[in-house]
């Protein structure tokens, strides 16, 4: 049975996967880990040389690997993800694909894309062009909702422009940021009553979470009169159910209820945003246009003049108004017919058959399809037309800020996670995301690292564990290692790897933060064990007199827990208390 995945299942995906970042009902993080390097596994596990980052596989165990590696990992935010496609800046010279509605690698030809990138960081769409050798020479520059033809004869459509934001996030040599923004959109307030003041910003709890609301969109209402706000009020931030829109100048302020039906519409013109929320508005008219037709074979013997072929070429589909009505839209070349324009598109057509109907014309053979409009329409859904089925996740990872996650160690492995939970047994829970965010002093970070307390009021034992302290912070590679105490009744020596020390955690305790992986075992270390360390500086000599203190310290959350949607795999990536890490990935969906 043949069958396939179509570009729109794709783009839902993609689509999928931003709202559930931006949903209270889900939290997605990144993870970092894999501090130590990549290698083959040795007996003694002194090999700390870096082999070659190998490809990830998706089964169990590797996936489980992962999550073992893993020393901490930071919540993604609602502008930490966009929809983003390959970016093809606009060149003098190249000759453009115009958009084709039965071209299925319209998405991959990258030599002659169908959209580009000007300079000032806006896209346009190429609807046609003068002949397919044709190569274009004058930078489109218009944002209005209708096609438009330059002076090389290429006719493109104005699909929105790069916001500063954006850019900085998610433009790279290779992709670049796409959105599809909201023209309008209804939402109930909640069930109750809430009274707002006036001249100040109000937050509105709503029935249900929106997320087609957009920070900058102007806010009225069915139930409530523009008077009672006594302005037009835009959205300037929102929190799941909770919009809050700025301040009210009505006198008394206002009030809202179940009952209150808010409508979130257009931004206002100084918002950057503005030309492509009216171009996508006032484009809703051009669906399933018949923009372009593609002449398939030019026949031959056609004599007669074009005049005469415009009268018997017809246009026939479920939609109206398409025509070829006057001698200018048709080209001959010779005595054959190598070009037709429309000469108006029509409307609502999904599809539509091309054919001359007077089989007296002197010629024969001709045949031409009508390429057609995507079915909302050219610039109302751009990243659906412009096959947005990546999305970039970008995120920064501080050296000050972020401590939960280890700073003085390199890392190899990119995860990331959906839905973790934390506490035990019964209390076990996915958290909120303003419980996530609460989390790390509002970073939502967390711990993915076990740990060892030592009492550092020995001074034996401090000294020694200044010293690994010391090698860590450094950079070096540090491997633990049970003494043949009480280690060794478990049969296997414990062994683990350090992620980082802190010399003093209060109350005289220090602690000593590792991983486990498939390379050290998962052998626990007996409380009041003694241990030792080697290191890739040292790596035969090993340092003991280490007397740990009390029972292993747990992570921060349930590491088996959530779902590990994606691993990536790198060179390694030396991190500092004194840099930040911006972590930039992209999906394929």
């Amino acid at each position: 049975m043949a069958a396939i995945v179509s570009n729109n299942f794709r783009s839902l995906n993609a689509k999928g996967f931003i709202e559930d970042v931006r949903s209270e009902q889900s939290n997605i993080y990144v993870g970092v880990g894999k501090t130590t390097a990549w290698q083959d596994s040795t007996p003694d596990l002194q090999d700390f040389t870096d082999g070659q980052a190998p490809l990830p596989v998706d089964t169990i165990d590797d996936v489980n690997e992962a999550r073992a590696n893993m020393i901490g990992m930071k919540l993604l935010k609602d502008s930490e993800v966009s929809h983003v496609i390959p970016r093809y800046d606009w060149t003098a010279g190249t000759v453009y694909t115009p958009w084709d509605s039965d071209d299925p690698n319209i998405y991959e030809n990258s030599e002659n894309p169908f959209y580009a990138l000007t300079q000032d960081f806006k896209v346009y769409k190429c609807i046609d062009r003068p002949s397919s050798t044709t190569a274009a020479s004058d930078v489109p520059t218009k944002v209005q909702a209708a096609p438009f033809e330059t002076a090389d004869g290429y006719k493109w459509k104005y699909m929105y422009t790069i916001i500063a934001t954006d850019s900085e996030k998610f433009l790279t040599r290779s992709y670049m940021p796409v959105k599809t923004l909201t023209v309008r959109t209804e939402a109930k307030a909640s069930t109750t009553a809430q009274t707002f003041s006036v001249n100040v910003e109000n937050t509105i709890e709503l029935a249900t979470e929106n997320p087609k609301i957009t920070v900058g969109q102007t806010v009225s209402s069915t139930t409530l009169s523009q008077g009672q706000f006594g302005n037009t009020p835009v959205v300037t931030a929102i929190s799941g159910k909770f919009v809050t829109i700025s301040a009210s100048t009505q006198a008394g302020g206002y009030e809202t209820n179940s009952n209150t039906v808010l409508i979130f519409g257009d931004f206002e013109d100084t918002n950057p945003l503005y030309d492509q929320q009216q171009a996508q508005k006032n484009s809703q008219s051009l669906a399933g246009s018949i923009d372009r037709i593609e002449v398939t074979d030019v026949g031959s013997g056609y004599t007669d003049t074009t005049t005469e072929l415009v009268a018997q070429i017809n246009i026939v589909g479920d939609g109206t108004g398409a025509q070829v009505s006057t001698p200018a839209s048709v080209i001959k070349t010779g005595n054959t017919i190598t070009r037709i324009v429309p000469s108006a598109t029509g409307t609502k057509y999904s599809v539509g058959q091309v054919s001359i109907i007077d089989s007296n014309l002197t010629g024969s053979g001709f045949k031409a399809r009508a390429v057609i409009a995507p079915p909302s329409g050219h610039g109302v859904d751009p990243v659906a037309e412009l096959g947005g089925f990546y999305v970039a996740v970008n995120t920064q990872i501080s050296g000050v800020d972020d401590t939960d996650i280890a700073n003085n160690q390199d890392f190899r492995q990119i995860t990331i996670l959906k839905n973790p939970t934390v506490g035990t047994g019964t209390a076990e829970k996915v958290e909120t995301k303003a419980e996530a965010q609460a989390r790390g002093s509002n970073r939502g970070t967390f711990r993915a690292t076990k740990f060892l307390s030592f009492d550092r009021t020995n001074t034996n034992v401090l000294s020694a564990v200044t010293t690994m302290s010391n090698l860590v912070q450094n950079g070096n590679d540090v491997l633990l290692k049970g003494s043949q105490g009480a280690s060794a009744a478990q049969g296997v020596i414990p062994r683990a790897y350090v992620t980082n020390v802190q010399l003093d955690a209060g109350g005289g305790i220090g602690k000593i933060f590792y991983v486990q992986n498939s390379l050290t075992g998962y052998n626990s270390f007996p409380a009041t064990d003694g241990i030792s360390y080697s290191n890739s500086a040292a790596p035969t000599g090993a340092v003991g007199g280490i007397t740990l203190s009390a029972s292993n310290g747990t992570t921060d959350f349930n590491k088996q827990s959530g779902e590990i949607l994606f691993i990536e795999n790198r060179d390694p990536i030396q991190r500092s208390s004194t840099q930040i890490e911006d972590i930039k990935l992209i999906l394929e969906f």
